[in-house]
């Protein structure tokens, strides 16, 4: 869990700094706390940092499309927020579960990298910028209506979680298979901003 913790911290830091000195426009996970970028300008904080930890965990992979499953890594890597508690309600402890979440990941590449002239050479060809795949997209999209069904203006890990069950992906089945439901989650996200009924 330390780990995951300075991971977290050390992207924050990083974004932090960039955007005071005002470089050049943020790419990879760095992009998702660069204040001219209006797609992430109503994330959370932890929102943000699940899908930096998301773009962190494919490049690891070397993989251009960021998937539901990184997501889900990334939910169950970032700091506790109102997703993983809401999960953690429901009897499902992601970052007990990681294990079996890396698991859904496609496996790493087994090619080995270029010796270190060729990389420096052309580092794209090796590590290409991600983008949102098309079932992370989905997911994202519903996200979104989620967060609006539930008259909300941001997006939050809590809504993330809700886009993650509206879609068919292996991350979706994941938490399908450990009790999770749509309804469910839901159900224990209202409960937890608002309270009993």
């Amino acid at each position: 869990m330390r780990i995951h913790v300075s991971v977290e911290l050390a992207l924050l830091r990083v974004a932090l700094l960039r955007s005071m000195i005002g470089q050049i426009p943020m790419s990879g996970s760095w992009q998702y706390f660069d204040p001219s970028n209006a797609t992430y300008e109503r994330f959370t904080e932890r929102a943000r940092m699940v899908f930096a930890l998301a773009d962190h965990f494919a490049g690891e992979q070397r993989s251009r499309d960021i998937s539901p499953e990184h997501i889900l890594r990334g939910l169950a890597c970032a700091s506790c927020g109102i997703g993983r508690t809401v999960l953690n309600g429901l009897g499902v402890d992601l970052l007990r579960l990681l294990p079996a979440v890396m698991q859904l990941l496609p496996p790493y590449p087994i090619r080995p990298l270029p010796p270190i002239e060729e990389l420096m050479a052309n580092p794209a060809r090796f590590f290409p910028e991600r983008e949102l795949g098309s079932g992370a997209r989905e997911c994202l999209e519903a996200a979104w209506r989620a967060a609006a069904g539930m008259n909300h203006n941001y997006l939050g890990t809590e809504h993330l979680v809700l886009g993650l069950l509206s879609c068919e992906s292996p991350a979706a089945a994941f938490l399908r298979e450990h009790g999770i439901s749509f309804d469910s989650a839901r159900s224990g996200v209202v409960e937890l901003l608002h309270g009993k009924d």
